[in-house]
């Protein structure tokens, strides 16, 4: 379907009483605080001033689809008329940035003939955002001059109208218009259906301010706010931002389990982000989640209480979230914890937590073994693993994690015991993670020192594995605690590294004995020329500095063969080995140490 399209005339003068008309439109709509209010109000009075049957605003990225009917246009077939031409006014406005005059309906319409008026509405940069479309029956008068005066000056205004209540870096609704859209949006949902407010801040944005500077830091906030929008949001979800690198979501009919789920999903997408060169750093971002409570200042109130939750999830890491807990909201949630918590009490008391472990290979040959990662996994009452995740983030939110590490490194070396000398001859490292309750209180590291004082293992076959993130929020404690760890003979070890522009200055500070390669840089396979970049330049400077580098979550021939190419030598993920029971793993190592040495001494 194609309009016979009329150049438009000239557009510069009215009718006398247009400029009064609009005159008295900027007033009403400069009153009005909530602006999605006036824009419909301005639509509203647009069409009639245009003696227009159906008048319509369409802003897709701003999720403004605002219609105005006048009494007949159902009947006359102005509405339908418009929803046939819709795809076609929007494409011809944003591509020729031009207004559209059709008063000669198609031919081949599906509809009943109308006449058709649509002008852009323009956002930064004179970028065409969206459309103001007007259309009346093929009986009716032409559209003239003065109605596109009229309808490009009514676009202005709602421009206007729009930069007030939209942020310009991003697009996304500001805090104020986003409280007074959410709260017309529940008005109109059952009474008692939940919903919830999802509080999201970029992760070390202040560091890739200074590291690169402010443009790519805008760079980043533009990035993640293209993320709060459909496909990655529910279609009646509102998005905006609050102030620098922090977001609101308002989802409606939604419980906030469901909505950390949603959290959740856009952190890993927001993990596939990446800014800065030469050495990009990948982005992340904290995200609290907040029922919205009832009451006339309920958005006020949810906001602080995810903001709330954001900053309690990002004291345990990057790319963490979590849910304010309320008597009224927080019950699943609280009681999904107190049962992790029970359980991993009676684990701790009872000897019954599991320890695993992960094989670390060579790339040269992965059929040999240099070490091995000890992971600590929850048995439920039926039999099934707890997710690592969960029971986890429950032992940090309530003091356990130090115990955890005190369990696993006590019983992990009593386990290795019968196997100190195919360690020492195999030169096979026993890898810790500990975690950062561990490393920030007193007495840790004469706990190790006393363990290992008792066990045959050497100390220089265990590995304590320490995040960048917690070196990153505690530089002075966490130098001091690895200084130590050294001189009891131990490895050390920094975890899910390279994930920032200060990744390089932390080797030269620190001086680890062994980097792990974040997961996410390798687990797509290393396809980005950016990213095989960071890795080359991560592993060449480790190598300058004598400190072994190995790749985490290899998950494929070709992420080892690019690896491989780059001069990583190690790596670990489950396409080569899945975590299995440490005495299993141990196990087949003597089995495989036994057929080398048949094979060694076998006579000719």
């Amino acid at each position: 379907m194609t309009y016979d399209v009329v150049c438009p005339v000239d557009d510069q003068a009215g009718h006398p009483g247009d400029l009064e008309w609009l005159y008295i439109a900027t007033t009403e709509l400069d009153a009005e605080p909530d602006k999605i209010a006036a824009l419909e109000r301005l639509l509203e009075a647009t069409t009639r001033r245009m003696d227009a049957s159906f008048g319509a605003l369409t802003i897709p990225e701003r999720n403004i689809r605002l219609r105005h009917a006048a009494g007949c246009a159902e009947d006359d077939g102005s509405a339908q008329a418009y929803r046939h031409a819709h795809t076609y006014v929007m494409g011809y406005v944003q591509r020729r940035r031009a207004a559209l005059v059709a008063n000669r309906p198609p031919a081949d319409s599906p509809s009943t003939p109308c006449k058709l008026l649509a002008v852009p509405v323009h956002g930064p940069h004179r970028k065409p955002i969206g459309a103001l479309a007007f259309t009346k029956p093929a009986s009716q008068a032409d559209f003239e001059r003065r109605e596109l005066y009229v309808a490009k000056h009514a676009a202005r205004l709602m421009q206007t109208c729009l930069e007030a209540g939209y942020d310009t870096l991003t697009g996304l609704l500001t805090r104020t218009a986003l409280e007074r859209q959410g709260l017309r949006l529940m008005a109109v949902c059952e009474p008692d259906r939940p919903h919830s407010l999802i509080y999201l801040d970029i992760d070390d944005l202040h560091v890739i301010n200074e590291a690169f500077g402010f443009a790519c830091g805008d760079r980043a906030v533009t990035d993640i706010g293209r993320l709060l929008r459909p496909p990655y949001l529910p279609e009646e979800a509102l998005a905006g931002r609050i102030a620098g690198g922090c977001f609101a979501v308002l989802i409606p009919d939604c419980h906030p389990v469901q909505a950390l789920q949603r959290a959740q999903a856009l952190q890993s997408e927001i993990g596939k982000l990446a800014v800065g060169s030469p050495q990009p750093m990948m982005l992340s971002a904290s995200c609290g989640v907040a029922g919205i409570p009832r009451g006339g200042d309920a958005f006020s109130r949810a906001l602080i209480a995810a903001e709330l939750a954001c900053r309690a999830a990002r004291e345990r890491g990057r790319s963490r979230s979590d849910v304010y807990l309320d008597v009224e909201d927080g019950a699943i949630r609280r009681r999904d914890d107190i049962l992790s918590v029970v359980r991993l009490r009676t684990a701790l008391e009872s000897d019954s937590l599991q320890i695993f472990a992960q094989r670390i290979v060579p790339l040269a040959d992965l059929r040999q073994t240099s070490g091995i990662e000890c992971l600590v996994r929850l048995v439920a009452e039926d039999g099934s693993m707890v997710e690592p995740a969960q029971f986890f983030d429950a032992a940090q939110r309530y003091q356990l994690a130090r115990a955890v590490d005190e369990w696993m490194i006590d019983r992990t070396l009593v386990l290795l015991q019968p196997f100190a000398e195919l360690l020492f001859n195999g030169g096979i490292r026993v890898a810790f993670n500990l975690s950062e309750q561990s490393l920030c209180e007193d007495g840790f590291v004469g706990f190790l020192e006393e363990r290992l004082a008792s066990c045959e293992i050497a100390p220089g076959l265990i590995v304590c594995e320490i995040a960048e993130s917690a070196l990153l929020r505690h530089p002075t404690r966490i130098r001091a605690v690895a200084r130590c760890l050294k001189a009891l003979g131990c490895c050390v070890a920094l975890d899910n590294f390279g994930t920032t522009p200060a990744s390089l200055t932390q080797l030269e500070d620190t001086l680890p004995d062994i980097i792990k390669l974040d997961g996410r840089t390798v687990s797509d396979g290393l396809a980005d020329e950016d990213t095989r970049q960071t890795v080359r330049t991560l592993a060449a400077r480790a190598a300058a500095l004598q400190i072994e580098c190995i790749a985490a979550h290899a998950s494929s021939p070709t992420a080892m063969h690019r690896l491989r190419a780059l001069g990583i030598r190690l790596a670990q993920g489950n396409h080569l080995h899945r975590p299995a029971p440490l005495g299993q793993v141990m196990d087949a190592l003597r089995e495989e140490e036994q057929r080398q040495l048949e094979q060694l001494y076998q006579p000719p």
